[in-house]
């Protein structure tokens, strides 16, 4: 049976491949990973969005996160929004510095997954970065994903929580901005 699906990966109309890889994931066990691994360089990037999202369900496997990680460059950008937020999914640290590289230098979309994704990733490294960019980051969006990150870390870990929610606080009493103290008091009344 996966030697049928794999053969697939093969044929020349892209929505028979992606169709494969709909099915590898299905079957979720290290063979389809291996074929997944491949399916993510594929030509088309309906075949390597369906990829990233099933690489998604291997969070333990350093091949598949790498894979994702490396598909923040894909030359797609919906494929790299997907990237950015199937790394929040699988929640592996491995993940958190090149989120971190993708929200502070990012295209606005990316940067609003990524701050979304690190927000999943309890992570001390992901504090300082998700503050400049609450506070800077010229979307609006950004800034409001950036703040409900911060708020969800400060859910987590008990070694980032305190941290995460004093920088919530201050940012809600000090920032001389009224608009980023209003995204700083959103996400603490809802976190």
């Amino acid at each position: 049976m996966i030697e049928d699906i794999a053969e697939k990966l093969k044929n020349d109309d892209y929505s028979v491949r992606r169709n494969a890889v709909h099915r590898l994931r299905s079957l979720h066990n290290e063979v389809a990973l291996h074929f997944l691994l491949i399916a993510i360089h594929d030509a088309d990037e309906f075949v390597r969005w369906e990829a990233i999202v099933a690489l998604g369900d291997y969070p333990q496997s350093t091949d598949a996160v790498q894979a994702v990680i490396a598909a923040l460059r894909d030359d797609e950008a919906d494929n790299r929004v997907t990237a950015a937020s199937t790394l929040g999914w699988m929640k592996n640290p491995l993940a958190i510095k090149p989120l971190i590289d993708v929200l502070l230098h990012g295209e606005e979309k990316i940067r609003d997954e990524a701050a979304d994704s690190l927000g999943e990733i309890d992570g001390v490294e992901s504090l300082e970065p998700l503050t400049i960019s609450m506070k800077t980051d010229p979307s609006l969006e950004v800034r409001q994903s950036a703040a409900y990150a911060l708020a969800n870390i400060s859910l987590g870990d008990a070694t980032v929580n305190k941290a995460a929610y004093n920088i919530l606080v201050d940012t809600a009493q000090n920032d001389p901005y009224p608009n980023t103290r209003l995204i700083a008091e959103q996400a603490l009344r809802e976190s």
